[in-house]
This record gives C-alpha cells, sequence and structure tokens, in this order.
C-alpha cells in the first residue's frame, strides 16, 4: 500500500536490531573516557551476584576491554562543583591511542556528570576538533542517574548498537 507520508498522521516502527546487536555481540568497537580512578568500575558493576554460592560463576564480559577504558584527571563533586578542571591533554592522548586502534565509537562517563554534564561535554568538543566523524555518547545525555555502573553500563551499551541501528535507519528510510 503506498500512501503519502504526507497524510501520516503518526508512524510506528519496531524493531529488535539494538538487542539483537547487544546479544550476538556484533556491535562497534568501543572506547571509554572516565574519570581517573574509575576505569574498572563498568567491569566491577554493583559488586552482586546472580547466584552468591556458585563458585563457578563467571560475569558477562563487558563490552570495552579493559585496555580500551582510559581514564582521565577531572573531578566534579557530588553537588556539581568542579574540583578539578578536565585535562584536555589526557583526551587528546586517549584520542591518539583510540585512533590508533581504529576506534571511531567513544563512551565518556564521568563521577558526577547527571549534576554537572560540563566536562564531559568539553570532552566531546575535544574529540570533535579532532575528528568531527568519531561517534560519541555521553552520559550525561543519555540517563541522568547518580550510579556510576548505570550510567556507564548505558553509555557503552549505545555507543556499542548506535552504528547498527544508524544503518538500519538509513537503510529503511531510503527504502
Amino acid at each position: 500500500m503506498n500512501l503519502p507520508l504526507s497524510k501520516s498522521e503518526i508512524i510506528a516502527h519496531g524493531t529488535t536490531i539494538g538487542l539483537n546487536t547487544l546479544l550476538q555481540r556484533t556491535g562497534s568497537k568501543v572506547g571509554l573516557i572516565t574519570t581517573q580512578g574509575f576505569r574498572d568500575a563498568y567491569e566491577i558493576g554493583r559488586g552482586a551476584r546472580p547466584d552468591a554460592y556458585n563458585l563457578f560463576y563467571k560475569a558477562p564480559k563487558p563490552l570495552v576491554p579493559r585496555q580500551y577504558r582510559l581514564e582521565v584527571s577531572e573531578r566534579i563533586n557530588v553537588q556539581g562543583k568542579v574540583i578539578h578542571p578536565l585535562n584536555k591533554k589526557n583526551v587528546e592522548e586517549a584520542l591518539t591511542y583510540f585512533s590508533k586502534n581504529n576506534i571511531s565509537n567513544i563512551a565518556i562517563c564521568f563521577l558526577h556528570s547527571y549534576l554537572n554534564p560540563k566536562h564531559e561535554i568539553e570532552a566531546e568538543k575535544i574529540i570533535k576538533k579532532f575528528n568531527p566523524s568519531i561517534k560519541v555518547s555521553l552520559s550525561s545525555n543519555l540517563i541522568r542517574e547518580f550510579r556510576e555502573y548505570e550510567r556507564t553500563s548505558t553509555t557503552c551499551i549505545n555507543s556499542y548498537i548506535q552504528e547498527t541501528i544508524k544503518n538500519y535507519i538509513d537503510e529503511f528510510i531510503l527504502e
């Protein structure tokens, strides 16, 4: 049925492409930039185990391997006040490292950015100046959650599936 879009009031479309990308582990190679000292918060998670007495339990592998989780010097406190400014040189060094490792999807999650996203926004500007085609996901744009694991995890998932979803939508629109 060929209906003109101008006569449509709403278009609804459901897809599982993002979920399938996540479950099948076929997403993009992602780099994570986080606050110094919090590199492993993403892998440690909440510290809870689904089966506390199972000595053979293995947690799922993180979407971002440790060698692609980099720290930068910056700090915003629990009130949203800047304690240490963003070290721009650290961000540039991370970009150089990611570039050498063919990473063009970057997740950024800084401590307390849900209160004050200033440093995440600054880091994104540095990245876009370095290479405008790099895809950046900021935790402060995705989830206003005070827990670091939840924000980091959500941001990494967004970076991981973003390219697949964009390609799908581009193809869907062109058909």
